[in-house]
């Protein structure tokens, strides 16, 4: 599915559900932070929260992310189950490939902090030992822009948990950073 028509999927399944003055919160991991931006770009204004996990679209102008996730061979990548299980599973699945190869559009779908409208509560949730996102990277840019908003004497709007020890999807597969995650976005 393209950015237009997944855009228009959810607004419409949110308008279907809760009306079309329903302000809303999206969460998206890994790849799924670039359908967050998608939306954040096309209807900023239904938008109250966004949650980040392992996000992709932070610094996706970087080659980290697309090398690690596209070009890394499995003998290069640390070699626990889970990245075994990222490697086979999504890396090399032919579709998912096909997609970023050939039909992702990139420039579309990196998220710039300085483009989240004021009225967005934003949690980045990283993962210290993430084999595909550069979380120091992604943890400095956002402790920069938070600095940044600080020093013009603005409220930042950028929350973030790091777990300098898990790996990608730790906060998917694991109970117990959900409650961070749940206090962290009241």
């Amino acid at each position: 599915m393209d950015e237009t028509s997944t855009v228009k999927g959810v607004i419409e399944a949110v308008d279907t559900h809760d009306g079309s003055d329903t302000h809303f919160v999206l969460c998206g991991h890994s790849f799924g932070s670039c359908q967050v931006t998608w939306m954040l770009h096309a209807a900023p204004s239904r938008i109250k929260q966004i949650v980040l996990l392992d996000p992709v679209a932070l610094m996706l102008s970087n080659p980290d992310v697309m090398v690690n996730f596209l070009y890394k061979h499995q003998s290069q990548a640390r070699r626990t189950v889970k990245d075994t299980v990222i490697y086979l599973m999504a890396s090399t699945e032919i579709c998912i490939e096909h997609y970023l190869r050939r039909h992702f559009s990139w420039y579309n779908s990196e998220l710039w902090l300085d483009d989240i409208p004021d009225h967005v509560k934003v949690l980045v949730c990283i993962a210290g030992k993430d084999t595909i996102v550069n979380a120091n990277s992604v943890k400095q840019e956002i402790l920069i822009y938070n600095e940044e908003m600080k020093s013009r004497g603005s409220f930042s709007k950028i929350e973030l948990l790091h777990w300098p020890n898990a790996g990608h999807g730790y906060c998917v597969v694991n109970s117990i950073p959900w409650n961070q995650i749940i206090q962290a976005m009241e």
